[in-house]
Parts: C-alpha cells; sequence; structure tokens
C-alpha cells in the first residue's frame, strides 16, 4: 500500500521541460510583450531566420526579436532553470525501495538458507507533502529568477540599440565637424600664403583641426564598439551581414508619468524579490522536514521471506529503525534554521537596495529629461540662429569666412549633445523600468521614420 500510494504521489509532481519553458515565457510575456521560447531547433534554420531579420534593417523591437532567437545568454538562462526542474523532480520524488537477497550453505552438509525482503522508507512518505512545498517553492523562485534575467536580457538589448543608434548619428556629426575643420585648415593656408593673415592663426587652425581628428576617430570607434556589443547582446557576432540600424528616437514624452509611489510597486512586483520571498518559504518547509526528521527517524517497511535448509518457507512483514543514538538530526536542524534567518535578512537587505535602487533611477530620468529639454529647446536653437545669422552677414561681407565656419561648427556640437540627451534619457527610462518593474512594452524608445515622398 505504500509503494502505490508513493508511486501516486510521485507521479504527480512530473513536470516537462516544455511546460517550464511556457511558464517563464507567460511571465516575460506579460511585462514586456514578447514571448521568449526554450529552443531546441536546428542551428541553421535558426540562422536563416536571423539573416532574414538583419537584412530587413534591426530597429529595437526587432533586435529583441533576434536576440530571442539566436542569443546564447537567453537560451543559457532557460538551461539554468532546467537545472532547477531537476532539484523539483528529485525532491518531490520517493526513495528508491530496497532489495535484500542473500544465500547461505550449510558447511559440512546438504542444502541452503535463502532469505530476500523488500524495504521501503516510509519516512520518506511521510515527509513527501512536506518536501514537495519546498520544491514547488523553489521552482517558483526559478520561474521568476529566469524571467528576471530575460528581462534583463531583454533590457540591455533595447540599451544597446539606443547606446548603437546614438553611436552612429555622433560619428557622422563629428565626422562632419572635423570635415569643417579641415576646410578651415585649408581656407587659412590660403589666406596665410596671401598675407592677410598671421603664420599663428593657421598653427592655432591646425591645431584645431587635429584635435577634431582625434575627436572623429574616437566618435567611430565607441560607435562600431556600440554596434558590436548589440551583436553581441543579439547573438549574432559570427555572421558576416551588413545590416543597417532602422528607426528614429521618438519625441520626448510630455511626461515620465507618475513617479511617486515606484519603490512601492517595486517591492510588490519585483521579479527577484518574489524568487527571494519563495526561497525562504521552501526554507521554512526544509525547516519543518527537518524537525520532522528530529523526532521521526529513518523507519522503513517491507515484506520478507525465507527459506531453510529443510524447505519450510517462513515470509511476513519486516520493519527496520535508526536509533538516533549518536545522531539526533541537531546539525541538520541547525543548519536549516540558520539558512532560513539568513535568506530572511537578504530579503530585507534586497528590499533596501531595490527602494535605493528606484530612487536613483526616477532621479536620473528627471535630470535627463532636464537636459534633453535644454538640449533641444536651447543650445540647438540658439546655435543653429547664430550659425544662420552669421552666414548671412557673411553674405553682406560684415564678416569673415571664418567666423561663419566657427558658428556652423557650433551647430554641430549642439546637435552631438542633442543626440547624446537622448540617448541618456531613453537609457535612463529603461533603467527605471527595470528597477521598478514597470512593463517595458510602456517605454517606446523608437519609432519607424515617416516614409519620404515619391520625387
Amino acid at each position: 500500500m505504500a509503494l502505490l500510494v508513493g508511486s501516486v504521489l510521485s507521479g504527480c509532481a512530473m513536470l516537462t521541460r516544455e511546460q517550464l519553458g511556457r511558464d517563464v515565457g507567460q511571465i516575460v510575456s506579460s511585462n514586456a510583450g514578447v514571448t521568449p521560447k526554450w529552443r531546441r531547433q536546428d542551428l541553421a534554420d535558426r540562422q536563416k531566420i536571423v539573416e532574414e531579420r538583419l537584412k530587413a534593417g534591426i530597429s529595437a523591437d526587432s533586435a529583441v526579436e533576434v536576440a530571442l532567437i539566436a542569443s546564447p545568454d537567453i537560451q543559457a538562462i532557460f538551461e539554468r532553470a532546467g537545472l532547477e526542474r531537476a532539484n523539483y523532480l528529485e525532491g518531490t520524488s520517493l526513495s528508491d525501495p530496497m532489495i535484500g537477497w542473500s544465500r547461505q550453505g550449510l558447511r559440512g552438509g546438504a542444502g541452503s538458507k535463502v532469505e530476500w525482503n523488500v524495504l521501503q522508507s516510509l519516512s520518506s512518505l511521510l515527509t513527501l507533502p512536506v518536501r514537495r512545498r519546498a520544491a514547488e517553492r523553489e521552482l517558483d523562485a526559478a520561474r521568476m529568477t529566469a524571467a528576471q534575467d530575460i528581462l534583463a536580457a531583454i533590457t540591455d538589448v533595447r540599451s544597446a540599440w539606443i547606446a548603437a543608434q546614438a553611436g552612429e548619428k555622433i560619428a557622422y556629426l563629428a565626422a562632419e565637424r572635423n570635415d569643417l575643420a579641415r576646410l578651415q585648415t585649408e581656407l587659412m593656408e590660403r589666406y596665410v600664403r596671401a598675407g592677410n593673415e598671421p603664420v599663428t592663426e593657421l598653427q592655432e587652425s591646425r591645431l584645431a583641426y587635429a584635435e577634431q581628428q582625434r575627436i572623429a576617430a574616437a566618435a567611430a570607434e565607441a560607435g562600431l564598439q556600440a554596434r558590436v556589443s548589440l551583436e553581441r547582446r543579439m547573438g549574432v557576432s559570427g555572421l558576416n551581414i551588413a545590416w543597417q540600424l532602422r528607426g528614429e528616437f521618438t519625441a520626448l514624452p510630455e511626461s515620465d508619468g507618475e513617479l511617486a509611489d515606484l519603490e512601492a510597486i517595486a517591492i510588490k512586483n519585483r521579479l527577484d524579490l518574489r524568487a527571494a520571498r519563495r526561497r525562504v518559504e521552501a526554507l521554512l518547509a526544509n525547516l519543518s522536514d527537518a524537525r520532522i526528521r528530529r523526532i521521526l527517524p529513518d523507519l522503513s517497511v517491507g515484506y520478507g521471506r525465507e527459506r531453510d535448509p529443510g524447505g519450510e518457507v517462513t515470509a511476513g512483514p519486516q520493519a527496520e529503525l535508526q536509533l538516533p543514538i549518536f545522531s539526533s538530526a541537531q546539525a541538520s536542524l541547525a543548519r536549516s534554521d540558520a539558512n532560513t534567518q539568513l535568506a530572511m535578512r537578504d530579503v530585507e537587505a534586497s528590499m533596501l537596495a531595490v527602494r535605493g535602487e528606484v530612487r536613483l533611477a526616477r532621479e536620473r530620468v528627471s535630470l535627463a529629461r532636464a537636459g534633453l529639454l535644454l538640449a533641444r529647446d536651447s543650445q540647438v536653437p540658439a546655435a543653429e540662429t547664430l550659425a544662420e545669422v552669421r552666414q548671412r552677414e557673411l553674405g553682406y561681407m560684415l564678416i569673415g569666412p571664418f567666423e561663419a565656419m566657427e558658428a556652423r561648427g557650433d551647430a554641430m556640437a549642439a546637435r552631438r549633445e542633442l543626440v547624446e540627451a537622448e540617448r541618456d534619457y531613453w537609457q535612463a527610462r529603461l533603467a527605471l523600468a527595470r528597477a521598478a518593474a514597470l512593463p517595458l512594452q510602456a517605454v517606446r524608445e523608437w519609432a519607424e521614420p515617416a516614409e519620404k515622398p515619391a520625387p
């Protein structure tokens, strides 16, 4: 009967790999609007899909789509969850029965005594509900941890796309500014040869040109690094495909929403905190198991049969009981209690850390918004207006060409600062969404450019 009950209880604890993958995918989908899958399809099939996405151009959304298909980091998260699934299956199973057999012959005589028995641990059966409760809590924590890690990976992909998009624009503006500095230097050389400018002005122009060359080279390198980082996040670093970034930064929203209660929202919804609480519940269940085993030593019951040399057979139930003489499970109980208390303190510390993380992320969004507004509404308009005025003054021969070029260079620098401010703002928005467990689909940091009218 014990074996029958145990087999039924163990059968109810089965969890397939596919079910675990769907559970994690649903948690991610509710937050990010995309559903990751635990993939085992052929690598060639995946590569074909990825190549099609890359050739179409990479927006923030398609970058995430590619990462969910190709990123080994995301698939490794699923594999780690698979290890927790194995622990769950082990924790919700009964110990296997033990079968014993012996044959003893009589010295100097005929015949032999044969004995066999089968024993099942009754303690394993009695503590199964407690162990199953602990295993289920651990599995819940594993689901949430996997979902949290995948959401973090998705956020990193979107942030990397923002950096790559900004890096490309900044490199272009730096190259433009470098060309302008080259033209300034070439024009200054002509003026000096004609005796219209002193040699010192030429040397200053050459120094300024050299500085712009260094700035342009650094911007090009930073843009390449951002692009390579995006490729690594998407999992396509090994593909030799010339792909292009698609989409533009969206306009600054009128407001960033209500930021007052984000700390409470994070404490309630952060998956890592919820996973930590589940692990505390699992440890409490393990503590209950340790207490039960302290008062209920290992007890095995079963059936035995013996045949003596004369052919007489005896059979009947058997039991084995471990006597807690030298070990009364004190060490196991103390360890379980200490681990539980430690986990509780870790949860409290994590809550404090989350509050600080949200507060800091919220402040960074406010500062980034202020910087973006300053660049968009003040710096760029002022620099562009000044450049236009200087150009008109040059046309009226009120100033020389170098003053107009300098004003145009300042306008280019202002546009670069605007791009950097846009990058910082959207990355800060993503960081706040991650810290406060806000839906990622609500952070729309890119938009398709409007189609150009046909000529």
